[in-house]
């Protein structure tokens, strides 16, 4: 049976960390993303066409909870630095997308796609970490952010939409 990776269960089963694993765990994630930082940022912004308008985006780091973007705050995935990192690329999309008048292409879209808002935003957010992925990583780590969001109906949809079409034309017809 092959496991099932979840981000729910991986939050309940493990306890809260202490202080000091969080501390640490920051500057293990914070080693690693500098290595990336301004190739990933300068590559979001030229993607999607938008520039980032903040010279600084605070990063709050917590035990356990859900990612947010807006502040960006993030969880620790204990031995796992590389999810951390897909997980904040995510959030930096969105982030970037609230910078913009953007709803309006959302909608736009979304009638073109026949899907509803939280749906196109995650097409289009998907498409452009997909291009991410494939640029900066491998397939094997974007394969796994899909099969990790196969258990949640909303973003599944939204992979599998991306995974049906063309990605690049996607970001094309997000970013005019």
């Amino acid at each position: 049976m092959q496991k099932k990776e979840n981000l729910d269960c991986y939050r309940k089963k493990l306890p809260y960390p202490s202080d000091r694993k969080i501390e640490k765990y920051i500057k293990e994630a914070e080693k690693e993303w500098r290595k990336i930082e301004n190739k990933i940022l300068q590559s979001l912004s030229e993607i999607t066409r938008i520039k980032w308008k903040e010279k600084e985006v605070f990063c709050y780091v917590i035990g356990r909870g859900v990612p947010i973007s807006d502040p960006l705050t993030m969880e620790i995935y204990e031995k796992r630095i590389d999810w951390f990192i897909d997980v904040m690329i995510h959030e930096l999309i969105h982030r970037l997308f609230c910078q913009e008048d953007n709803l309006k292409k959302f909608y736009k879209l979304g009638e073109k796609y026949k899907k509803d808002i939280h749906t196109t935003v995650h097409i289009v957010l998907n498409a452009i970490h997909k291009e991410v992925y494939l640029k900066f990583f491998n397939k094997k780590r974007l394969l796994r952010e899909i099969k990790i969001f196969s258990n949640y109906p909303e973003y599944k949809e939204a992979w599998d939409f991306v995974e049906k079409n063309d990605y690049k034309k996607i970001i094309k017809d997000f970013a005019f």
